[in-house]
């Protein structure tokens, strides 16, 4: 069955392009890629780009079983198909026990089953609408399984471009209250990778999510990789040689002859 709604998604172009997770021939990289492909164009152009982080709280968990099986009627979905994920997510209990007392039984009515092999695809399908911007040389958003980032290119900063941003931010408002998922503002953060030295963005670009104000940060994180507003990756290197460092550290204490290691355990070590 799921050979074959990955096929009818393929030969329908369900999933959107700037979804790069659970896909042939899509890596982390190709998004990675692209972000720093146009944060580099816009900073050799002597514009700005400010990109926003964003963390869903608990995604998989919180997929809505109802929810879902709309989309899939509106995304039209063969019926067969239909009526197999519904039984496939539906009459799912849990109970809790306490010492010898068992609570009664309560329908699971979110999230996709953790360890199936059908669950990457049906979070796919339900994060699918999630609002996207793809206009040319002016904002961009891109999606890898539930890791959201969107950025804006622009030459000077103003009240119309924190308009916009602002614009957008209500827009995924909207979507996370209609389909029941919830986001974390304070875990969310932007960066504006720019060579200007003297502006201060913190206080000066004033964005929210849910009435809560979105902080910029030195150093994001974004797929795994620490970014920095002049795109030199040093926070990126020095994670890296940090976490040798303290590896290299661990492996001098073990080499030492008083805890008497053998020769092929330091070798699997």
């Amino acid at each position: 069955m799921l050979s074959k709604t990955k096929e009818f998604m393929e030969k329908n172009n369900i999933i959107i392009k700037q979804q790069s997770g659970f896909r042939k021939q899509r890596q982390t990289r190709d998004n990675l890629f692209f972000l720093t492909q146009k944060a580099t164009e816009s900073v050799n152009r002597g514009k700005k780009m400010i990109t926003i982080f964003f963390d869903i709280a608990s995604a998989f968990k919180k997929v809505w079983h109802q929810g879902l099986i709309f989309k899939l009627i509106k995304l039209n979905f063969p019926f067969h198909i239909i009526c197999w994920l519904r039984e496939f997510l539906i009459k799912r209990y849990f109970s809790v026990r306490v010492n010898n007392y068992l609570t009664k039984q309560v329908l699971i009515e979110t999230g996709v089953p953790q360890g199936a092999v059908f669950s990457p695809t049906l979070f796919s399908i339900f994060i699918n609408d999630i609002p996207m911007n793809f206009s040319k040389n002016k904002f961009y958003s891109l999606l890898f399984a539930d890791d959201l980032c969107a950025f804006k290119i622009y030459k000077k900063s103003g009240k119309n471009v924190i308009k916009n941003v602002q614009c957008y931010l209500n827009s995924i408002e909207g979507w996370l209250k209609k389909w029941r998922l919830l986001m974390a503002p304070l875990k969310c953060n932007f960066i504006v990778f720019s060579t200007d030295k003297r502006y201060d963005y913190d206080n000066e670009i004033d964005i929210k999510l849910f009435g809560t104000k979105i902080n910029s940060c030195e150093s994001p994180v974004f797929l795994g990789i620490r970014f920095d507003k002049h795109l030199t990756f040093k926070n990126q290197l020095k994670y890296m040689k940090d976490s040798c460092i303290e590896r290299m550290n661990v492996l001098k204490v073990l080499s030492n002859k008083s805890w008497g290691l053998s020769s092929q355990t330091l070798t699997d070590i």
